[in-house]
C-alpha cells in the first residue's frame, strides 16, 4: 500500500486499521458519556409541570425551592412541588417516592438524607419535606423541630403554612414538648409578625394541652386581663359570631372570654390592619392571616367566615386558582353556613 509516497507493508496496514478502530470506539465512547451527563442531575414536578433537562435543585432560599433549569434560575412554591430527585441522594430519593404512600419510610428515610446531606440549603429542604409525613405518622414533636429548624432561617408565609398542622389529641405528651420547643426557639427571631405566629401556635398548644401558661399567653396576645381568661378547668363557651360576610373585624365587643376567641379577634384586627394598608403584598398578607383561623379553630363558627374573606381577597389579587380551592373548600367543610352559599356563587 502507497500512502503519501511511502510504502507500506501489510503489518502496518493492519496496524493502521486497528488504529481506526480504537480511535473509533474511543470516540463512541466518549459521545455515549457525553450525552449521559447532558441528561444527569436533578429533577421536579411542580405546578403540574416535569421538570428534568438540565435541572440543579439548590435547596431553600428565600422561603423558595430555588433551582436552575436550563441555564436559568428558577423559584418555585414549596407547597406546589409535587415531588423531587437529587442526583446521588438515594435516601432523600426514597423519601420523596414514599412521602404521599407509606409515611413511615417516607420518614426514615428523610432522616437518613438529613444527616447525609453536607449543603445546609439541601438539608434544610429534606427537613422541610420531612414534615408532613412525620406529621402524618403521629411524630409530631420530631414535625414540630424539623419545621423550626427551617423557620428560623427562612421566616416566610411560604415556609410558615407548611408547618405541621396534625395537633396531638388533647392529654398528649406531645402537646407540652411542641410548646417548649416553640418557646425556645421563638427569641431567636427577630421579624415581629413570625414571632406572632410562633406565639398563637404555642397558645394553641398549650390551650390543648390544658396547661394554665396559656392564661398569661393569651392574656399578653390578646389585651385581656388574665383573670378573665380561662384556667384548665374552665369549660370553653361557644365562638362569638362574625357580623356577616362582608365584616372586616369581628363585632363582638366584649373581653374574650376562652383563649380562641382572643386568638381569632386579633387575627381579624391583623387582617383587617394589612387590608387597611392596601396594596397586594398585604392583601397577601392579610388573607394568610385569615386562614389561620380554620388551621387553628376549624370547628369554630368563625372558620367559613375566615376562609370567604381569603378567598376574595385571592380573588382581588387575581389568583384564581387559590381563590376556586378556597371557595370549593367552604362548600365541602362548612356545606350548611352561609359562608357556603356565598361561595357556590363564586365557584366556575
Amino acid at each position: 500500500m502507497v500512502r503519501y509516497g511511502i510504502i507500506l507493508s501489510a503489518m502496518e496496514c493492519r496496524m493502521m486499521r486497528l488504529s481506526a478502530r480504537l480511535v473509533g470506539a474511543v470516540l463512541i465512547t466518549m459521545t455515549s458519556l457525553m450525552a449521559a451527563s447532558a441528561f444527569a442531575g436533578d429533577r421536579l414536578r411542580a405546578d403540574g409541570m416535569t421538570y428534568a433537562n438540565d435541572v440543579t435543585i439548590d435547596g431553600i432560599k428565600n422561603g423558595q425551592l430555588s433551582t436552575r433549569i436550563m441555564g436559568k434560575d428558577r423559584s418555585f412554591d414549596l407547597s406546589r412541588v409535587e415531588w423531587m430527585e437529587l442526583e446521588g441522594q438515594p435516601n432523600f430519593n426514597k423519601a420523596e417516592d414514599n412521602r404521599k404512600k407509606d409515611v413511615k419510610t417516607a420518614a426514615a428515610a428523610y432522616k437518613a438524607a438529613i444527616n447525609n446531606l453536607n449543603d445546609r440549603k439541601l438539608r434544610m429542604l429534606a427537613e422541610l419535606r420531612s414534615v408532613e409525613p412525620l406529621d402524618q405518622d403521629g411524630k409530631y414533636t420530631d414535625a414540630v423541630t424539623n419545621f423550626l429548624s427551617v423557620y428560623s432561617a427562612w421566616p416566610a408565609d411560604s415556609v410558615w403554612k407548611l408547618r405541621p398542622t396534625n395537633t396531638p389529641a388533647e392529654g398528649s405528651t406531645m402537646l407540652k414538648d411542641a410548646a417548649a420547643r416553640i418557646e425556645r426557639n421563638i427569641p431567636s427571631f427577630t421579624a415581629a409578625d413570625a414571632k406572632k405566629n410562633l406565639e398563637f401556635w404555642q397558645l394553641d398548644l398549650l390551650r390543648k394541652a390544658k396547661d394554665p401558661k396559656a392564661t398569661a399567653l393569651a392574656a399578653k396576645l390578646g389585651g385581656a386581663p388574665a383573670d378573665v381568661l380561662p384556667t384548665a378547668n374552665t369549660q370553653t363557651p361557644a365562638t362569638p359570631k362574625v357580623g356577616g360576610t362582608n365584616a372586616p373585624e369581628a363585632t363582638a365587643k366584649e373581653t374574650p372570654t376562652v383563649v380562641g376567641d382572643a386568638a381569632i379577634l386579633l387575627f381579624n384586627k391583623q387582617a383587617s390592619e394589612y387590608e387597611s394598608k392596601g396594596g397586594n403584598e398585604n392583601m397577601a398578607l392579610a388573607a394568610a392571616t385569615l386562614l389561620r383561623i380554620p388551621a387553628h379553630y376549624p370547628s369554630s363558627s368563625e372558620a367559613p367566615v375566615a376562609m370567604l374573606r381569603a378567598a376574595k381577597l385571592q380573588k382581588q389579587l387575581k389568583h384564581e386558582d387559590e381563590a376556586q380551592r378556597l371557595f370549593q373548600a367552604i362548600v365541602n367543610d362548612y356545606e350548611k353556613t352561609a359562608a357556603a352559599r356565598e361561595a357556590k356563587q363564586y365557584l366556575q
